[in-house]
């Protein structure tokens, strides 16, 4: 039965049952172009768009090796995964909750015993100058960054594992290397712009001419070869995606192109980040991308890349 399903599948997509990955992929985009309900009206296009998409699906866990029965990848079976997913998702949260709770306590019981061994002075010394240093040390460097003369000159990146980025900049030759920080998305260090940072990437510092360690990174403004890593990161990402299979390397080439050149970085992010639940990425996740892909602006330059690049 399973030998008769699986050529019936390979039936509906036009080929033979020995027919390669890469001619599946190929007679998959050809038909979804031609049933997808979006551009085809017949009263029947929906059902066998559906068809369509179930047989090419079997015939990918078919290629892969995937004997799980069908009925594992029925509704009910993907709401199942996604509460589990939610669950763990949940769970971490509450571990890394109480941890940091835990760690909070144990700092703020190891301060109060330090505390009463000193005196009562030399821990209202102590304290003012935290405070000094935590509200009014960044409100000093802004004011000292833009009280004087500023350039600017471009920043490379150094180190990128936490989210304190290490980078240098060169000021009339001489080096000077400061700390950033950022933002994290699961494993991923993020930078303002919303996309993942790598060391050796390229940004603009402004600085202060006399005092180059007051300075600020302005990651909307890269190099010309991190905007080109930043296309090819979304690609990569992409094609990964079996939702993006419809597209030829070539339509999700420019699909991208178009996207960066009509929203910029944050354009890229969104696509980027098109899986990324909102807790974990409260501007750029699954539900902004889901918004945006049903735009009239998406669906204007989709329409256009198709027609540049029929196959």
């Amino acid at each position: 039965m399973k030998i008769k399903q699986v050529s019936r599948d390979y039936a509906i997509l036009g080929l033979d049952s020995g027919a390669t990955l890469a001619e599946v992929k190929k007679a998959y985009r050809r038909l979804v172009r031609t049933y997808h309900p979006d551009v085809n009206s017949a009263p029947d296009a929906k059902e066998k768009f559906l068809r369509i998409q179930n047989a090419y699906q079997r015939i990918l866990d078919e290629k892969a090796g995937n004997s799980r029965s069908e009925t594992l990848r029925t509704a009910n079976s993907a709401r199942e995964r996604f509460r589990e997913r939610q669950d763990q998702l949940r769970r971490a949260r509450i571990r890394r909750a109480r941890e940091f709770a835990k760690r909070v306590q144990e700092e703020r019981d190891r301060q109060y015993l330090d505390a009463v061994e000193r005196a009562s002075t030399y821990f209202a010394i102590l304290f003012v100058a935290a405070i000094t240093f935590f509200v009014f040390d960044p409100v000093y460097k802004k004011l000292k960054l833009t009280a004087g003369q500023t350039d600017v000159a471009w920043a490379k990146i150094t180190e990128a594992r936490t989210r304190n980025l290490s980078f240098k900049f060169y000021v009339d030759g001489d080096p000077h290397e400061s700390t950033v920080y950022v933002r994290k998305s699961f494993t991923e260090i993020v930078v303002p712009n919303g996309m993942p940072v790598e060391p050796g990437q390229f940004f603009q510092v402004k600085y202060n001419v006399d005092f180059p360690n007051y300075n600020k990174v302005n990651f909307d403004r890269y190099s010309a070869e991190v905007g080109e890593r930043y296309q090819q990161q979304v690609f990569a990402k992409l094609r990964q995606a079996p939702k993006f299979d419809i597209y030829s390397d070539n339509q999700l080439a420019c699909i991208i192109l178009e996207v960066y050149r009509a929203r910029g970085t944050d354009g890229l992010a969104l696509l980027y980040f098109f899986n990324e639940p909102v807790v974990e990425n409260p501007r750029h996740n699954r539900m902004r991308f889901a918004l945006y892909k049903k735009s009239t602006d998406f669906e204007s330059l989709k329409t256009s890349c198709l027609q540049k690049h029929p196959d």
